[in-house]
């Protein structure tokens, strides 16, 4: 049976989670002032895999990680900078 998963995307670059083997990838979002990711999995698979969870800034350069999928952006409200945080999320097959 399939169901949705939600992982914390962590402020560092690469952020490393362990989910059902074949998920896929959704969704990014903020939830209480923290970013997520939703992935769809078949919760009776008993095999897990590590993926990751690739993180940059709005004007960050970067190359486009060969083995990842854009999931999405998100912004959250930074008081520090005056203004809002945003980031683009990619996550590995």
């Amino acid at each position: 049976m399939k169901a949705i998963w939600k992982y914390e995307i962590s402020p560092a670059l690469q952020t490393e989670v362990s989910l059902p083997r074949g998920a896929e990838w959704l969704h990014v979002a903020v939830q209480n002032g923290k970013p997520y990711v939703w992935a769809l999995a078949d919760d009776d698979e008993p095999l897990t895999e590590v993926r990751a969870l690739l993180l940059f800034q709005t004007g960050e350069r970067f190359d486009t990680p060969p083995d990842a999928d854009y999931i999405g952006s998100f912004h959250v409200p930074d008081a520090l900078i005056n203004g809002e945080f945003v980031g683009h999320v990619w996550g590995s097959r």
